[in-house]
């Protein structure tokens, strides 16, 4: 039965794949161009090209009017138009990725076209197989599909040419062959297994780290060690590419961990070099992984210029609507930051607050919101403060992106001279030091910093005239057990901030304060 046209339902259906169009490059619009007017004919081609060409020409606009389906279209129930999108959804995908478009694309990579010509051939091989019978060309192609699955490391697609080969070596030679086939499977299944393992173990790492800023330390070293030493051990027997790229980024996040940057630094260029030179793992975003974590290091190592370099570069590896552009984007706006240059990074994390929050998350999006909030507390704490006091996701995580945005509240509120509020909320964040302490290790930082601000505070926000508990609690930030490191949740160290307020400084070269007479 038909319906209505009902345009918002429509708009929702359509508009996932209007967005997906807007982004073709140019030889992928001649390519759907050239299929629709090759394989199409009558109305089915006008409507289509019709839908095609509409979309591109208002690029900046969302498909929300009846008349894009009404008249555009030419239809005008809900379910006609259903049908229409699957149709014309099917057609776009068949016409980008038919074999030569993948093979002349630009923007596929050879680890991909690799794929797409495997299992194309897989396709081929069942083809000649069942129609043609077991012909000398058949063994050709299992040969030639075998060789290149395994320079590529696709063992998806080697395990099932190995399993078609058993069948046909079996009928013609016996047990005994397809005893050593089913050996060769069992370690391919096993290196499969043990590459996919490697995988995990690195999303697992990483997405702890980005959403819990104050997990213990301790259990990442330990859990790092573990799996360091186990994929070491697969690498052995598999002598895999893609096992061995995740052991070294899991390695160098082992260094980091272990504070041993200059070990990292060059486990990264390791790294770099296998991403450039194995066809298994030579993908361009994992090169600008390396580049990024070059950018990483060096900012570690206080070679902001350097940092910046990378990760600019990186950024040519990777599309712009991916997640990895975005955090090349935040790398580049830490660099910028921790050197000083609040307008370039005001203007970089200005950029990155405009990335999509159904790609990004918005723990993710309230991260940038936060960090918007430490450029601005260098220029305008006004609205520091109104972003702050905004309802951000990344207070969840109680012992630690909360603990760094109640303090920068607070740091808010004294530079806009509101000190009755900065009182209240130290003793907030007090109160909720001991509630988190009762549960999770505060980061020992964190812990320090709120000594120092209670102490202010009790000395009723009086700068000027420090006494020398200040000086000491300033001092503590400053040892190796507290010291401020980056890519931490806390942008700016407390110790300058307050030190400036205090009229101390920080001698050169030492971590200690002197006070300006």
């Amino acid at each position: 039965m038909s319906h209505p046209l009902n345009i918002k339902i429509l708009y929702l259906l359509m508009q996932d794949l209007a967005e997906l169009i807007k982004k073709f490059t140019p030889s992928e619009i001649t390519s759907v161009n050239n299929y629709f007017k090759s394989t199409l004919s009558g109305k089915s081609e006008t409507a289509y090209l019709k839908a095609f060409k509409y979309i591109l020409e208002n690029k900046r606009k969302p498909i929300t009017d009846a008349a894009f389906y009404a008249e555009v279209l030419e239809r005008s129930t809900s379910s006609a138009c259903r049908m229409f999108k699957i149709r014309f959804t099917e057609k776009i995908l068949d016409a980008v990725t038919i074999q030569q478009n993948i093979s002349k694309s630009s923007a596929a990579e050879e680890l991909d076209r690799a794929w797409f010509t495997l299992n194309n051939k897989m396709l081929q091989l069942h083809y000649i197989y069942r129609t043609k019978g077991n012909t000398p060309f058949v063994m050709q192609l299992i040969t030639d599909i075998e060789k290149k699955a395994k320079l590529f490391e696709i063992y998806s697609v080697l395990l099932e040419v190995l399993r078609f080969k058993k069948y046909l070596i079996g009928f013609k030679k016996g047990n005994k062959y397809v005893d050593e086939i089913n050996k060769e499977i069992n370690e391919y299944e096993f290196c499969q297994q043990a590459k996919n393992k490697a995988n995990d173990y690195y999303l697992k790492f990483t997405t702890d780290a980005n959403f819990i800023a104050a997990a213990n330390t301790e259990e990442k070293i330990k859990f790092l060690r573990d799996c360091i030493y186990e994929l070491r051990q697969d690498y052995k027997q598999c002598k895999s590419n893609g096992i061995l790229y995740y052991c070294k980024l899991l390695e160098i996040a082992y260094h980091e961990l272990m504070s041993d940057y200059d070990t990292a630094l060059k486990a990264t260029n390791e790294l770099h070099r296998l991403t450039n030179k194995e066809k298994s793992v030579k993908r361009n975003v994992r090169i600008a992984v390396a580049l990024i974590n070059k950018s990483h290091f060096n900012i570690y190592l206080k070679n902001y210029s350097e940092a910046e370099m990378h990760s600019r570069e990186s950024l040519k590896y990777i599309a712009e609507s991916s997640n990895n552009y975005w955090i090349c984007v935040e790398q580049i706006f830490l660099a910028q930051f921790y050197t000083g240059d609040y307008k370039s990074s005001y203007r970089t994390i200005n950029r990155a607050l405009k990335a999509n929050e159904l790609t990004h998350g918005k723990f993710r999006i309230d991260k940038y919101k936060y960090y918007m909030a430490n450029v601005l507390l260098q220029t305008d704490a006004k609205k520091a403060q109104r972003i702050l006091n905004e309802k951000l996701e990344i207070s969840t995580d109680k012992a630690g992106w909360d603990v760094a945005i109640r303090i920068l509240r607070i740091q808010c509120a004294i530079e806009l001279k509101q000190l009755d509020f900065a009182d209240v909320q130290i003793a907030e964040l007090n109160r909720q030091y001991y509630r988190i302490t009762n549960n999770l290790d505060l980061l020992n930082r964190n812990k320090a910093c709120i000594k120092l601000l209670t102490h202010i505070a009790k000395n009723g926000f009086v700068f000027e005239n420090h006494d020398e508990e200040t000086y000491n609690l300033l001092e503590k930030l400053t040892t190796s057990k507290n010291k401020w490191l980056p890519f931490t949740p806390e942008l700016y160290p407390l110790e300058k901030w307050l030190a400036k307020k205090c009229s101390i400084t920080l001698a050169p070269h030492r971590e200690k304060f002197l006070v300006n007479k």
